[in-house]
């Protein structure tokens, strides 16, 4: 009888080796899944990075666009407006495709959305021009909007 003991006592050792062969490599698996995870989001954030940071270098030709625009409404030919016109409005479809939306026109100042250049009598808070449209990527801000605020007094 000593012997039979002796055999199961051996495959019992073997089998708990092989489960934990078996957990370990389970474990393996899973890690580099979660690793190949986080590598495909670090590239995505890269790439988001990436492209926000060359949309907002694109957004000083538009905004010349627009400065264009305003000059040749007052003193251009037909053609010429209507050349800068398409160039705009393409312009903009592009930024609107890849997710860029103007920052609107919200009558109270937000420091998040805004950036105040100046500061004029009047309510408290209220946005009183625009001077640089901002825009924004989903919720990241790619550049604020540059805006004169109203203030009740200078205190």
């Amino acid at each position: 009888m000593a012997k039979k003991e002796k055999r199961k006592a051996a495959p019992s050792a073997e089998a708990e080796k092989l489960k934990e062969l078996e957990n370990r490599l389970q474990r393996a698996l899973a890690d580099y899944d979660n690793l190949q995870k986080r590598i495909a989001e670090d590239r995505g954030q890269s790439i988001q990075f990436a492209k926000g940071e060359l949309l907002l270098k694109l957004l000083s030709v538009l905004d010349t666009l627009e400065v264009s625009a305003n000059i040749v409404q007052k003193e251009g030919s037909e053609a010429v407006k209507q050349g800068i016109d398409i160039a705009s409005k393409e312009f903009k479809k592009v930024l609107q495709e890849e997710g860029v939306e103007e920052i609107g026109d919200e009558d109270e100042f937000d420091p998040r959305l805004h950036e105040a250049v100046s500061v004029v009598l009047g309510e408290d808070n209220k946005i009183t021009d625009v001077v640089q449209k901002g825009y924004r990527m989903a919720e990241k801000i790619l550049r604020p909007a540059r805006v004169r605020v109203s203030k009740k007094s200078n205190d």
